[in-house]
């Protein structure tokens, strides 16, 4: 969505526009979210202070679950019109998802949605297993601790893989008009 020739594409019509700006709002609200529930896991971690304190984070997710089904919502708007614009019902019936990502991939020079999944995995199972090992056996806490850590970095994780980098594009993209 955020490539030029995409934009120019998704900008033109009123009802695909209007998704893409809520899809904008509700990522930029994603961000802002995620920051604040990664702040709050690492100063109750760092801290050390009660894990009662968690609930401040519990309470920041439910939001944050809001917001992401409305993106969601309007990224499938989106991606709907986009594909019915450069597809047939005939030749979407015998094209899988992967097949899809992959013409575009090459249409507009973008990263495939296997790539991506590929990457994520990859990074996210290097993560844990580094955590693991660092709060077992090199600095070892008590149990609550560790599963606080290990689920804030892979909360981390999230917030680049879901919302940082489109975020950072669109910011490049801005700074450069």
């Amino acid at each position: 969505f955020l490539h030029k020739d995409i934009k120019n594409i998704l900008t033109k019509k009123k009802r695909i526009s209007l998704s893409y700006e809520i899809f904008l709002r509700s990522t930029y609200l994603q961000l802002i979210l995620s920051l604040l529930i990664l702040a709050a896991g690492l100063t109750i971690f760092f801290t050390k202070i009660s894990l009662y304190y968690l609930a401040l984070p519990a309470l920041i997710i439910l939001p944050y679950v809001k917001i992401k089904k409305i993106g969601l919502r309007s990224f499938c708007i989106i991606s709907r019109q986009f594909i019915e614009q450069n597809f047939s019902r005939y030749n979407l019936q015998k094209k899988t998802l992967f097949q899809i990502s992959e013409i575009y991939a090459k249409k507009y020079c973008i990263i495939s949605i296997v790539d991506v999944i590929n990457k994520n995995i990859t990074i996210r199972t290097t993560t844990f297993i580094i955590t693991f090992v660092f709060f077992v056996f090199i600095y070892p806490t008590n149990f609550a601790t560790t599963m606080l850590a290990i689920t804030t970095l892979q909360f981390g994780l999230k917030i680049y893989f879901d919302t940082l980098p489109p975020l950072l594009f669109i910011l490049k993209q801005n700074m450069k008009r």
